[in-house]
This record gives structure tokens, C-alpha cells and sequence, in this order.
């Protein structure tokens, strides 16, 4: 089962309670971090002052994108290893117990996000629900990833709710 835990400024990625990633933001900024995707530096940084597209580098390459409308949907856009390019949806579920549901360009969910308030932290963990059988090796390992941009965004979107930036 893959988990992130907040510590501080710090993200952290692990599947039964190994740690894949360590995702630090930049000074207390909700809106800058970084973390290694095994050899490749990854950086996320706002593209404007509105908060609205954050750019995704690797290795000072641009790799994708965050996206935010206005109606305060999120999508992100990513380029794998072979240059394929996956775009993602994430759409907020539920009232009183919220999560969020990961979509591809098919309207497929692939996983699902859900978090959990620790006062100790003062933030959200998340539990993350996906199929394993469903997904291949490479396919896993491009959700590994996507699920720290996944976090990142649901981060800044619960900023910005909040009032906070």
C-alpha cells in the first residue's frame, strides 16, 4: 500500500513502509519543492504570480505541467522516459469523508487519494488506493511519480481554498 507522510516540509513516498521519495518544498512556500526520481533531479516551480501553472523540470528539462482553471479543477501533464506525453485529472469526491479520484483522458479512474488530518503534523497525510494487478512495471513506476505531483497540487489547492497564499 503507497502512503505519503508530512514531516515538516517534507513529503515522504513509501510503499509498505519502504520510502521510494523524499519531496522537500522550499523554505515554508507551498508553491516550490523538489525530489529525486532515481537519478533525475525533479523541481516544481509556479510558471506565473497567480499560482495557476507550476512548470515540472528534470534535470533543468521541462517535463510537464500543473494545471489549475478557474472552477479550481487540477490536471496535470507529464512526459515519460519515451517521450509520451500522459495528461491526468483529478476530481475532489465526496462531502463529509473527501478524497480525490485520479482520472486519465479516458475518464478512467486509475487511483484514488485519500487524506487524512494529523494534528501531530498539522497537515494531510494521504493513503493512496490503486489496483496493482491492473498496471504493469513501467506504468507503476510513472504513477510513483505522478503521485507526488498529485500531492503537490492537492497541497496548493487546499492552500489557496484556505486563504493561505
Amino acid at each position: 500500500m503507497y502512503r505519503i507522510q508530512k514531516n515538516k516540509r517534507v513529503l515522504f513516498l513509501t510503499k509498505n513502509e519502504e520510502v521510494l521519495y523524499e519531496f522537500k518544498y522550499q523554505k515554508w512556500s507551498s508553491s516550490k519543492g523538489d525530489f529525486y526520481c532515481g537519478e533525475q533531479y525533479v523541481s516544481i516551480r509556479p510558471r506565473n504570480m497567480m499560482g495557476q501553472k507550476f512548470d515540472i523540470t528534470k534535470d533543468n528539462t521541462e517535463v510537464g505541467e500543473i494545471t489549475f482553471n478557474w472552477k479550481g479543477q487540477m490536471s496535470i501533464q507529464v512526459e515519460d522516459s519515451n517521450y509520451t506525453k500522459h495528461t491526468f485529472f483529478i476530481r475532489s469526491k465526496g462531502f463529509w469523508k473527501s478524497y480525490y479520484e485520479i482520472l486519465n483522458a479516458d475518464d478512467k479512474v486509475l487511483f484514488k487519494l485519500k487524506p487524512k488530518f494529523v494534528w501531530k503534523a498539522f497537515g494531510y497525510n494521504f493513503d493512496i488506493e490503486i489496483d496493482h494487478f491492473s498496471y504493469d512495471k513501467e506504468e507503476l513506476a510513472l504513477f510513483e511519480e505522478v503521485f507526488m505531483y498529485v500531492v503537490f497540487g492537492v497541497n496548493v489547492q487546499m492552500s489557496q481554498a484556505s486563504g493561505a497564499v
